[in-house]
């Protein structure tokens, strides 16, 4: 268990993305929320590192896909293919 100051964050996964992720955290010896928070810091890691060159080509597409109803509903916008999206 943690003993830093922590903060248990709610996130919702499909029964599918589940199975997936307990396969997975099982393979590495992990609990469930480890193997979460050590994706996290990996992907953030890589992230951090090489900007949005670690993300597929798709990454925008993929995004809308997976929080489609938060995109959309919160007024948030995608820049259009091709283009940058600016910063505020």
């Amino acid at each position: 268990m943690r003993t830093d100051n922590s903060k248990p964050i709610p996130t919702r996964f499909s029964e599918s993305e589940v199975e997936r992720i307990d396969r997975a955290s099982q393979g590495l010896g992990l609990g469930r929320s480890a193997f979460i928070r050590f994706c996290v810091n990996m992907f953030l890691r890589a992230y951090e590192e090489g900007g949005n060159n670690i993300l597929p080509q798709n990454w925008q597409d993929v995004v809308r896909s997976l929080d489609n109803r938060t995109r959309e509903g919160n007024g948030a916008r995608w820049p259009q293919k091709g283009k940058k999206a600016k910063r505020k």
